[in-house]
C-alpha cells in the first residue's frame, strides 16, 4: 500500500478536517457539501492552540468552538476576530473540496460512478478520498521539503468510519500516483472537543459556507474566506487554486463566476 513508503519528514504536519452543508440530495438538501482540511505545521501548534483558547475566551464558553453555535451572523465581530486570528497563523494551509449538487452528476471524474450520489455513505467516502488526495499532494510540495501529515477528522454521526478506512486503503492501490506515503496511517476520527484544530477547521468551513450562501455578485459574503486566501494551497508551478486548494465536484463556474473568486494575482475579480 502507498502508506507503507518508508520516506518520512523530520518535521510533520497536523491535518484537521471538518465539513459544512449536508450530504443529502433531496429537495430540502443544501446546494453544496464541502469538506475542509486545516493543515498546521507541528512547530505552529502552540500558536494554533492559543488562537483557539483566545476565541473561546472571547465567546465566553468552555464548550468546543462551533461556527453555527458561536459565530452567528449577528456576531459579525466574532467572525471578524476569528478570521483575523486564523489568517495570521504562520505557515498554515487550507484545502476545500466542494460538491455542487446540481451539477455534480456531470463531473467527468464520475462518468462511470454516479452511484456515489445514491448513498450518503458512498458520497462521504468519495469526498474523503478527494480531500486526502489533495492533502497528500500539499504535504509532498510543502515549502522546505515533503512532510508527513497526521490526519484527524471530525467524527460524523451515523457513518461507519471503519468502512471508510477500508475504502481509503483500497483507493490507494488504484491511485498510486498520489503520494499516499506522506499520510500517517490510519487517519483518526475524533470528537470536536478532543482537538482545537478540528474546531478551527469548522471555522474555516464556516468561512466557506458564508461565501457560498451569499449571492454571486456579493463581495462582502466572502470577506472572511478571502482574509485567509493566502493560506489556500496553490499549484507549485502555476499558482493555480482550482483543483488544488479548492476542488469542485461539478461545474467549477459555481465558484469561479462569483465576483469574489481569487484571480492568479491574488485580487478579486
Amino acid at each position: 500500500m502507498g502508506n507503507a513508503v518508508g520516506h518520512r519528514a523530520a518535521s510533520g504536519l497536523s491535518v484537521y478536517v471538518d465539513e459544512t452543508g449536508d450530504r443529502g440530495f433531496g429537495p430540502r438538501a443544501s446546494a453544496f457539501f464541502a469538506m475542509t482540511a486545516f493543515i498546521v505545521p507541528r512547530e505552529r501548534e502552540r500558536h494554533m492552540r492559543a488562537i483557539a483558547a483566545g476565541l473561546r475566551a472571547d465567546v465566553r464558553t468552555s464548550r468546543p468552538l462551533h461556527w453555527v453555535e458561536h459565530f452567528k451572523k449577528k456576531h459579525a465581530d466574532r467572525r471578524q476576530l476569528a478570521a483575523d486570528l486564523l489568517s495570521g497563523l504562520p505557515d498554515a494551509r487550507i484545502v476545500h473540496v466542494v460538491v455542487h449538487k446540481d451539477s455534480a452528476y456531470g463531473d467527468p471524474r464520475l462518468e462511470h460512478d454516479n452511484e456515489v450520489f445514491a448513498d450518503v455513505h458512498r458520497f462521504y467516502k468519495y469526498c474523503c478520498r478527494l480531500l486526502l488526495e489533495r492533502v497528500a499532494v500539499a504535504a509532498a510540495g510543502w515549502p522546505g521539503g515533503p512532510r508527513e501529515a497526521a490526519l484527524r477528522l471530525g467524527h460524523v454521526r451515523g457513518m461507519d468510519h471503519e468502512d471508510t478506512l477500508a475504502y481509503l486503503e483500497r483507493v490507494q492501490v488504484a491511485a498510486p500516483e498520489t503520494p499516499w506515503g506522506l499520510l500517517r496511517w490510519p487517519p483518526r476520527w475524533t470528537s470536536t472537543e478532543a482537538y482545537d484544530g478540528v474546531q478551527l477547521a469548522d471555522l474555516h468551513a464556516g468561512f466557506l459556507n458564508t461565501a457560498l450562501t451569499g449571492q454571486p455578485d456579493d463581495l462582502g459574503c466572502a470577506s472572511y474566506l478571502l482574509s485567509c486566501e493566502h493560506q489556500l494551497v496553490r499549484h507549485g508551478r502555476t499558482g493555480e487554486l482550482l483543483g488544488t486548494g479548492i476542488d469542485v465536484v461539478g461545474d467549477s463556474s459555481y465558484l469561479t463566476k462569483r465576483h469574489w473568486w481569487p484571480q492568479p494575482d491574488g485580487l478579486c475579480s
